[in-house]
């Protein structure tokens, strides 16, 4: 995907193909509430607003995607820009602060010494807590987890993550660490990070932040590799009010390439899809993962069940789904 344009002003994307089209559409939804209007050419036009920032969306049906932006604060469209990036695919490398482009960064072992992984799973799902994992490794580990066929975790079963989780966790003893953040204190959490006129990407910094502090308490590390979920500040920020030591991070897209990382996605998967079977019984209610129109349907039936002043310990309500979910529900 080609782009072009700086972190505020106005941004042109090469999004080609309808499921691409599909999948950005979601990313953006996610960054923050849309308001959708019809303009000729276009697939969609989204206004999005955020404080006093505002930025407009056109995807035009020839595929290029347009954001534009006259709002002097470049925080709703640098999280829209990364959103997208992350979502298609772009090849930004993020070290030390400078950006650099590659066309094929080796992430394998990208450091000369140690260093720790960190992923998140739960993010874009409605039921369910957020999680975040990280794991430290040095050439032994790094040889036991190749050994044990650690790979993302976009391409491991559920009905085989927690095995594989219970491996990893096994040989990386106190070297891992995962953060479990359940809807109710999630939903607590969001809502004093946006009264402080923050918004998701500080709530993730703050899991990563705290599962890699976890690790370096008994595995000092001076690197670590996290996906590239949000822009850089955020973790930056988390990371120095921790008082640790510095850190040398790389933020890299698809970084589940490397074996760290990859180790912390199933811990963070295996720990997120465990707590479905746990709130079903619960609840007793079919729970789904995602965000789909059967999301929709059994948020519905909770709802019906036990009431909307309890969806939030299941649900993570700043969702879009929930506006529907509430205003659908009879009284």
């Amino acid at each position: 995907m080609a782009r072009t344009g700086g972190t505020s002003g106005m941004h042109k994307f090469a999004v080609p193909t309808p499921a691409s089209r599909r999948a950005v559409e979601a990313a953006i939804r996610a960054v923050a509430p849309v308001q959708a209007r019809t303009e000729q050419s276009c697939e969609y036009r989204f206004d999005i607003a955020r404080g006093t920032e505002r930025v407009v969306v056109k995807q035009y049906t020839n595929g290029t995607l347009f954001l534009q932006s006259a709002s002097p604060s470049a925080s709703l469209m640098a999280d829209l820009v990364e959103a997208i990036d992350r979502t298609v695919g772009t090849k930004t490398v993020i070290v030390g602060g400078a950006a650099k482009r590659d066309d094929d960064p080796d992430l394998t072992h990208p450091f000369p010494g140690p260093w720790i992984g960190s992923d998140e799973a739960g993010k874009g799902d409605y039921f369910g807590p957020l999680v975040v994992a990280a794991v430290w490794v040095d050439d032994r580990m790094l040889g036991l987890l190749e050994a044990l066929g650690v790979r993302d975790s976009k391409v491991v079963a559920d009905t085989e993550i927690a095995r594989v989780a219970t491996e990893i966790i096994a040989i990386g003893g106190d070297g891992v660490a995962v953060v479990e953040v359940p809807p109710a204190r999630y939903n607590t959490i969001y809502r004093d990070v946006t009264r402080q006129g923050r918004n998701l990407n500080d709530l993730l910094a703050w899991g990563h932040a705290k599962a890699i502090g976890e690790v370096r308490k008994t595995h000092p590390a001076a690197y670590a590799l996290v996906d590239r979920f949000g822009v850089r500040r955020h973790l930056d920020g988390a990371l120095a009010r921790q008082g640790e030591p510095p850190l040398e991070v790389i933020h890299a897209p698809r970084a589940e390439s490397n074996l760290a990382v990859a180790a912390a996605s199933i811990l963070a998967r295996a720990r997120f899809v465990g707590w479905f079977a746990g709130a079903s019984r619960r609840w007793g209610l079919r729970l789904p993962l995602g965000a789909s129109d059967a999301v929709i349907s059994a948020a519905r039936a909770f709802v019906a069940t036990h009431g909307a002043d309890t969806l939030g310990e299941v649900a993570k309500l700043h969702f879009k789904t929930t506006q529907s979910v509430v205003r659908t529900t009879p009284e």
